[in-house]
C-alpha cells in the first residue's frame, strides 16, 4: 500500500473486527412458523455472504485484489449492507490504485458502522492517495477519536501531514507513533526524515541512529545518517 501501513499482517485478519450482525424483520405480526422461516432464510444468506467473503479475503491475501473485488461485489449485489464486504471492496481497490472508488467503498463502510476505526483508516489513505489530504486528516481524526493510541493512523496521518509540508505537525504525529510502539522501525525514519527538512539535523541523526538499532540492515537510514553526518560537518 505504497507508504501506508495498515498494522496488520494479513487482509483476513483485517477483517476479522468488522462484525457483520443479521438484521432480524419484525416479527411480533407473524406466526411462529412464520416467523422460524424467516429467521432461517436470513441465516443462510448470511452464511453464504460468509462463505464467499472468506473466499474473497483468501484471494486478498494471495495478492489477487482484481479477483477478489468481483466476490466482494457478487457479495454486495445480494446483500448491499455486508459492512465486511464494502470494506473489503475498499482495500481490493486501494491496491488496484483506484483510490477514489476505494474511498467511496470505506466511507459506505463508516456509514454502515461507524465505529469501525479500520474503515476510518483505509478512507484516509484512499482520500490522500486521491490527492484529498485534508479530507484524509479528518478520516484519520475520527479514527483515533475512536482509538486514541492506534499506531498505525498516527503513523499514516504523519505521512499526510508530511506531503503537505507541516512538518512540525507531522513531527509530532510520528512522536505519537513511536511513543505506543517505541521499536517503530518506520516511524523512526520518518521522523530523522522531518527533522531534517525541519533543519534540525543533530535531531534527524539520533533519529537515525535509532532506526538503525532497530534494524541494523536499513539501507535507507544507514545512507540517510551519512549524509546527515556530512551536513552537519
Amino acid at each position: 500500500m505504497s507508504l501506508k501501513q495498515l498494522g496488520l499482517a494479513a487482509f483476513s485478519a483485517t477483517l476479522a473486527i468488522a462484525a457483520n450482525p443479521i438484521q432480524l424483520p419484525a416479527v411480533a405480526a407473524m406466526t411462529t412458523a412464520a416467523a422460524q422461516a424467516s429467521i432461517a432464510q436470513l441465516a443462510q444468506a448470511n452464511t453464504q455472504s460468509d462463505r464467499l467473503f472468506e473466499q474473497a479475503a483468501n484471494l486478498m491475501d494471495a495478492g489477487k485484489p482484481a479477483e477478489a473485488l468481483a466476490v466482494f461485489d457478487q457479495i454486495l449485489k445480494a446483500d448491499p449492507n455486508y459492512v465486511k464486504a464494502w470494506l473489503g471492496r475498499g482495500f481490493a481497490l486501494y491496491d488496484l490504485n483506484r483510490f477514489k472508488e476505494s474511498a467511496t467503498a470505506f466511507q459506505r463502510a463508516t456509514q454502515l458502522q461507524p465505529n469501525l476505526v479500520i474503515a476510518w483508516m483505509g478512507l484516509g489513505n484512499a482520500l490522500d492517495d486521491a490527492g484529498q489530504p485534508e479530507a484524509a486528516l479528518t478520516a484519520y481524526d475520527r479514527g483515533l477519536q475512536l482509538e486514541p493510541k492506534n499506531v498505525a493512523i498516527w503513523f499514516n496521518k504523519g505521512i499526510t501531514l508530511q506531503g503537505m509540508k507541516r512538518y512540525t505537525d507531522a513531527l509530532a504525529a510520528y512522536d505519537q507513533a513511536i511513543a505506543y510502539a517505541p521499536n517503530f522501525e518506520r516511524a523512526w525514519f520518518n521522523r530523522g526524515v522531518v527533522l531534517a527538512q525541519l533543519k534540525r539535523y543533530r535531531e534527524a541523526i539520533a533519529a537515525m541512529e535509532q532506526t538503525l538499532k532497530i534494524n541494523p540492515n536499513n539501507p535507507k537510514a544507514q545512507e540517510a545518517l551519512e549524509i546527515l553526518r556530512k551536513q552537519v560537518g
